[in-house]
């Protein structure tokens, strides 16, 4: 009952900061929000360059081979 209790104001008073920040600084909530979007599209990347380096290629070409 005491943690909910304190969860709820813990939360009430999240809101109330995240709201008196966003109207006396919307560059930093833009700031916050970039910087979230940044790690989301490096988390989910699967095309960056360590994700690919794992993998070996798929065709590989022998140079002497070649006519």
């Amino acid at each position: 009952m005491l943690m909910k209790s304190i969860q709820k104001t813990a939360q009430k008073m999240t809101q109330k900061a995240v709201v008196e920040m966003t109207t006396q600084n919307p560059l930093l909530l833009l700031l916050i929000l970039g910087a979230i979007c940044c790690g989301a599209w490096l988390m989910f990347d699967t095309t960056s360059t360590t994700g690919m380096s794992a993998k070996p290629p798929a065709i590989t070409v022998n140079p002497d081979a070649m006519p």
